[in-house]
């Protein structure tokens, strides 16, 4: 069990990466924070992971809140007993044309993609120096490396989809 007696924060960990995530480290040993907006989701997937045996807490996150990020990094903690990784999972992608899209829906991607990293990393090296120990990982899409046409077609409808 490489993760074991390690505790783990996940943030936007209901969907997809982030369910993959949780239940990889879960098999693993750790002590999994299962944070999303949704709390009823990020419950559902600690039973789910307790049901098999592991460790979770289901938490209610919104990631670009500073005050609410700081609270969840110190219950984690507690609840945990350690953060020894976050795994930076939150994302969320604009599908509309950049000429079309208005400025707050920018700063909002912006806010949850790169600020709540940031705001997660923040808090959670607080927990890490004192132990003289932790990992943090980010995670984005291939897209910001190689770009996508099908998001700048003018036709194309606006959606807000999870990365």
């Amino acid at each position: 069990m490489r993760f074991e007696n390690k505790g783990v924060v996940v943030t936007g960990a209901t969907g997809g990466i982030g369910r993959e995530t949780c239940l990889q480290f879960a098999a693993e040993g750790a002590a999994v924070a299962v944070t999303d907006l949704d709390l009823k989701l990020a419950e559902r997937l600690a039973s789910e992971i307790e049901e098999k045996g592991g460790k979770a807490v289901g938490y209610e996150l919104d990631v670009t809140d500073q005050e609410q990020t700081d609270t969840i990094v110190e219950q984690a903690a507690n609840d945990l007993g350690s953060i020894d990784i976050i795994f930076c999972n939150a994302g969320i992608r604009e599908i509309e044309p950049a000429h079309q899209l208005p400025l707050d829906e920018w700063r909002k991607v912006i806010d949850i993609n790169l600020t709540s990293t940031f705001l997660m990393s923040k808090f959670a090296i607080k927990k890490m120096l004192k132990n003289k120990s932790g990992k943090i990982v980010n995670i984005t899409s291939v897209v910001g490396h190689t770009g996508n046409l099908s998001l700048i077609h003018i036709s194309e409808p606006t959606r807000r989809t999870p990365i």
